[in-house]
């Protein structure tokens, strides 16, 4: 684009009249002086001196307006004169036709110029002319003010001037001001600056000014409350929050206001270094006491959430007692109310740290609430962190395992070694109906898988000797086994494990049997594939090599959260299908054989190919499902790189197993959830069960869920059905916060009829579930001001730190109050409607006056 100059320059003008004035007297010179023989050679002048005006005046015409051709000036000057020598010789050549009038008409002379003005006229738009237009204002520029209300806000700041504030509010204080004169930060930043007020935890966010000047004292000291937001404070998420919200070229500085402790979870320097870079500094105004407090704390207790029942819990406490040297510490050991084991604790040193070790076997089975509580010492500042809650479940519940497999092919050995060893939430019964034995030595003797089996006696070589006996194992897993080895009880037992037990079933399979050899048992009805192959001794992989893919279902499930999720893939390349295991209507596909490696996003097979497919897919039959793996290779995840990846892959499967496993309740009504432990906010499933009398299940009558804490109900929640398993009834529960033991109960109408119907004499079907923290609050143990962090801060982006007595250096070292920024519009003539009608209308108007002088 051409700018417009600054200055006009007159001289293209001059050359331009110049030419205009050689032009004429030329003309004049050709038409009355010169013979007629050579007046033609007049022409090369007079085209010579065209191009000189229309470069000349295109020259004028840049310097008025901005262009955008990217033309040349000469090309565009040098078509204008060959134009416009071309008409002006045409008319003069016309005999107009009617001339016996004597009147001399001026429309003969404004053809020609009429036309040459509409050849000047495209020029111009030919240099593709615009209009610019500049405006220069003055834009006020922010600065951001982020206020800590995490939890160590709460603490005394110790402050000279008010001892006993909180920090929080000698913040407020700060900001506000005495409320008799507009004193405060706020108000004085706010006359030279557009103040951005936010409130720093976890992260930032943006407050009200005058929601946050009308807080009270006690609003200020309780401000956090329970909230998991302000139980940390990260200085990096808040200053990425505070640059995403306000231009940097806008900013000029931050103010945060802070006790200076940072927990930030990601790189501090990687968001102080742009700031910095643009000269926004970032400043701080640290409040509360460098000194400890006179304070003894408990800072954690470690101890495993889940135990066995007979076996000792360990519980190691961490202690920390500042400015108590010379005393003793009391540290007492809590089972619910009943005081377990009391230990005494010297202490040092004035700055002391300790960790003390417990060791209790529970002698009932469930939730134990332990608490470690540390004795109130003399003249101590705060005695609310002396306790510290741990539960602790003691189960003596496993999840049974059966595994039947005929020949220890490689699937067998690796899955027992997993579960025998590896596993020890897993009560392993493991089959093995045909073992390798040497010559001469003698059979052993029939032992009968069963689970009142001790815990490590696991190996078996003969199925549970009658269907009761199958019934008491949560998971069942199937390998290459004949007809002929599960027998028709068996095989009747299986089934009916599957659909009135409830249980879970789990198929690998094999070349030799499974599942084409169940085609016409029962067993075929419960498996989630169709057979429609004919019938083979053995199963040949329909594909050398191929590999392991998830499906959009495989993604979400459960059983396959690791592997769907995980950045490379951790199936290695698989050598063998079963080639007749299409996935019936209704089954759910996880996982298909691919020939090269694909995620659900790139997928190069359609659906029903996917089914054709599949490697790993489920179902449901009757009240139980059935979930059927149709390779055997799964070793292969242990092979040469140890059982990690073995281990999550079948502990997935595993505990999808037993999900549905309602725990408690009568035969009508059962009640379950998905773990019995859970994290401090995690969100608890809860399903129930309830069957009428002739076992049909209760589908549309209205049933809740109470959650009773320390014997108060705490809130109440409808549970809804289930659409994926018909029976079911489920619910959510969310936001359980505080750490201790719970109890979920069932409640509505039509639980109490289903139990007045049984003659247990059960009144109420619950359980008992544990909330732990997630983990330690930091906020609660950093309780000394620290400005060790404002000060990296401050060196890395030009800033500086100060305490509440000299808060003047802050505010001074803040960048300018604003900035004059320049607009400009561009508008482009030469596409517009006006001129480009200007330009037909002027072409009409020639065709007009032709007309009518009987030129056409």
């Amino acid at each position: 684009m051409t700018d417009k100059p600054e200055v006009f320059d007159i001289t293209p003008l001059l050359w331009c009249t110049l030419a205009v004035i050689g032009w004429v007297g030329m003309a004049c010179c050709q038409r009355f002086v010169l013979p007629y023989s050579i007046r033609r050679l007049a022409y090369g002048p007079r085209l010579c001196i065209a191009f000189a005006f229309w470069f000349f005046a295109l020259e004028a015409f840049s310097q008025w307006t901005e262009t955008a051709s990217h033309w040349p000036h000469w090309l565009i000057a040098l078509s204008a004169a060959i134009a416009s020598e071309a008409v002006l010789f045409c008319y003069q050549s016309e005999v107009p036709g009617g001339t016996s009038s004597r009147r001399v008409s001026p429309i003969p002379t404004l053809l020609p110029l009429l036309r040459v003005a509409m050849i000047g006229l495209l020029a111009g738009l030919l240099l593709e002319p615009v209009l610019t237009h500049e405006e220069e204002h003055e834009e006020e520029h922010s600065v951001a003010i982020m206020v800590d209300v995490s939890d160590s806000m709460n603490l005394s700041s110790k402050s000279k001037a008010e001892p006993g504030d909180s920090r929080s509010q000698a913040a407020h204080r700060l900001l506000v001001g005495d409320s008799t004169k507009a004193n405060g930060l706020l108000e004085r930043l706010a006359r030279d600056y557009d103040v951005r007020l936010y409130e720093m935890g976890a992260s930032a966010r943006e407050v009200d000014r005058a929601q946050f000047l009308t807080k009270t004292s006690a609003e200020l000291l309780h401000q956090s409350g329970d909230s998991r937001w302000t139980e940390t404070t990260d200085f990096a998420d808040a200053l990425r929050q505070v640059r995403g919200d306000i231009p940097a070229a806008k900013l000029s500085g931050v103010l945060m206001i802070s006790d200076g402790r940072d927990h930030s979870s990601t790189d501090l320097q990687r968001q102080c270094r742009p700031l910095g870079g643009r000269g926004i500094p970032v400043n701080s105004i640290v409040i509360g006491s460098q000194e400890p407090p006179r304070d003894a704390q408990i800072t954690s207790v470690q101890a495993p959430s889940q135990i066995y029942h007979g076996d000792s819990v360990s519980l190691t406490a961490s202690l920390k007692a500042d400015r108590f040297q010379g005393e003793t510490a009391t540290v007492r050991l809590f089972d619910g109310d009943a005081m377990i084991e009391e230990k005494l604790i010297p202490i040092s040193s004035e700055h002391h740290r300790d960790s003390v070790t417990f060791q209790h076997q529970p002698k009932e089975p469930g939730i134990h609430e332990y608490r470690v509580e540390l004795a109130e010492l003399p003249n101590e500042e705060s005695a609310a962190n002396n306790q510290f809650l741990k539960p602790v479940w003691v189960s003596q519940d496993r999840i049974r395992v059966l595994l039947i497999d005929e020949r220890p092919r490689w699937e067998f050995r690796y899955l027992r070694n997993l579960f025998a060893g590896r596993d020890q939430t897993v009560f392993l019964q493991a089959v093995l109906l045909q073992a390798d034995r040497l010559a001469g030595v003698p059979a052993p003797p029939t032992m009968r898988a069963s689970a009142q089996r001790a815990f490590d006696d696991c190996e078996a070589n003969a199925l549970p000797i009658d269907e009761s006996e199958w019934f008491k194992f949560d998971v069942i897993i199937l390998g290459d086994v004949s007809p002929r080895g599960l027998g028709d009880k068996g095989i009747q037992a299986l089934e009916r494990f599957v659909k009135d037990r409830g249980g879970a079933l789990v198929v690998v399979a094999g070349p030799n049997q499974m599942p084409h050899a169940y085609r016409n048992t029962p067993l075929a009805d419960v498996l989630p594939v169709l057979m429609n192959r004919p019938a083979v001794a053995t199963a040949r992989s329909p594909d050398p090599s191929f590999h392991f893919s998830p499906t959009q279902e495989g993604v979400a499930h459960a059983a396959l959260q690791r592997w769907a999720t995980a950045a490379e893939p951790s199936f290695p390349e698989l050598t063998w299908r079963h080639p007749d295991c299409e996935a019936k209507a209704g089954a759910r596909v996880l996982a298909y054989a691919s020939r090269n490696r694909e995620t659900p996003n790139d997928a190069q097979l359609d659906v029903n190919e996917q089914r054709r497919r599949a490697l790993m897919l489920w179902h449901r039959f009757g009240t139980g499902k059935v979930m059927q793996l149709n390779f055997d290779e799964t070793w292969r995840l242990r092979y040469g790189i140890g059982d990690r990846l073995h281990h999550e892959f079948w502990g997935q499967i595993i505990r999808w197993s037993v999900t549905d496993r309602l725990s408690a309740g009568t035969d009508l009504v059962r009640l379950g959830t998905d773990r019995t432990l859970y994290k401090s906010g995690e969100v608890i499933s809860v399903q129930a069960r309830l069957l009428n009398a002739d076992r049909s299940p209760v589908l549309d009558a209205p049933v809740q869920t109470k959650i009773v804490f320390e014997n108060e109900v705490t809130r109440t929640i409808d549970l809804i059905p289930d659409p994926k398993n018909l029976g079911m009834l489920h619910g959510e529960i969310r936001d359980l916060t505080e750490p201790g033991k719970y109890k979920i109960e069932l409640s509505g109408d039509v639980v109490d009829k289903l139990l007045a119907l049984e003659a247990t004499g059960t009144q109420t079907v619950g359980l008992a579930i544990g909330v732990e923290a997630t983990a330690e609050n930091l906020e609660r143990l950093d309780v000394v001001a620290d400005d060790t962090v404002p000060k990296q801060i401050a060196d890395w982006t030009g800033g500086t730190v100060a305490d509440l007595a000299n808060v003047d250096t802050v505010l001074s070292n803040l960048g300018p109050k604003s900035t004059f920024a320049r607009e400009r519009w561009t508008v482009t003539l030469w596409n517009r409607w006006p001129v480009i009608g200007l330009f037909l209308g002027g072409l009409s108007l020639e065709w007009i006056l032709r007309k009518r002088t009987g030129r056409i």
